[in-house]
Order: C-alpha cells, then sequence, then structure tokens
C-alpha cells in the first residue's frame, strides 16, 4: 500500500497532466498555453514525483514501486522532448505527428500512476 502522500503526489500529477493533454487538444501546438501548462506539469514533477523515495511502501512492494517510478521518469523525458519538438515544428502534418505523440506520452504516464494508486 502507498502511503496518503504518495497517493496525493501521485493524483496531483495526474491531474496536471490531464490539464496538459486537454490544451495539447483544444490549443495550437505553437501555443504560448501549451508550453504554461507543460511548465507546471514539469514544476509538478520535478517537486512531487521525482522527489518520492521507498520510505513508508511495504518492503515487498517497494521494487515494484521502483519499477514503475523508473518507467515514469523516462516517459516524462520522452515527453520533454516531443513538447519540445512540438514546439519548434513548423509543417502541420510534423505538428499532428509530434502532438499524437506527446498525447500518447501522456496517457502511458497516467498509465502508471493509476498503475500505482490502484496497488494501494
Amino acid at each position: 500500500m502507498l502511503p496518503l502522500l504518495h497517493c496525493q503526489r501521485y493524483e496531483n500529477f495526474v491531474k496536471a497532466l490531464g490539464q496538459l493533454k486537454e490544451h495539447l487538444i483544444t490549443l495550437s501546438p505553437e501555443s504560448a498555453m501549451v508550453r504554461e501548462y507543460f511548465y507546471r506539469l514539469q514544476q509538478v514533477y520535478q517537486e512531487q514525483i521525482a522527489t518520492l523515495d521507498g520510505e513508508g511502501i511495504e518492503p515487498e512492494r517497494v521494487p515494484r514501486w521502483q519499477s514503475v517510478q523508473t518507467e515514469i521518469k523516462r516517459a516524462f523525458r520522452l515527453l520533454q522532448t516531443e513538447i519540445m519538438f512540438l514546439q519548434a515544428s513548423r509543417q502541420t502534418a510534423t505538428q499532428q505527428q509530434r502532438q499524437e505523440t506527446c498525447l500518447e506520452e501522456i496517457e502511458r504516464l497516467q498509465g502508471y500512476c493509476h498503475v500505482l494508486l490502484k496497488d494501494e
């Protein structure tokens, strides 16, 4: 079972991911709002997710938690790169492709968080 603090932080991260996803769908990819929501997400990740440790998690669950936490870190870095490429792309086809990839990474990150929250 995850400690309450972990659960709250993963829920906050899922919420921030959802906000970015919503703005990616409704706004132009080069919009300053997309950049702003990504920076907010990045802040949540750095302050709440990246700083988590295994303290308070049942010892037999720590390896699974570490594994999922590693996947979250990897997927977040991929999302970070894709957002950067999305913001730099100028052709519509490239923007659409990058936008789809960003949305897939967001869904992957949400899925990882839900796996951890479900395990509680």
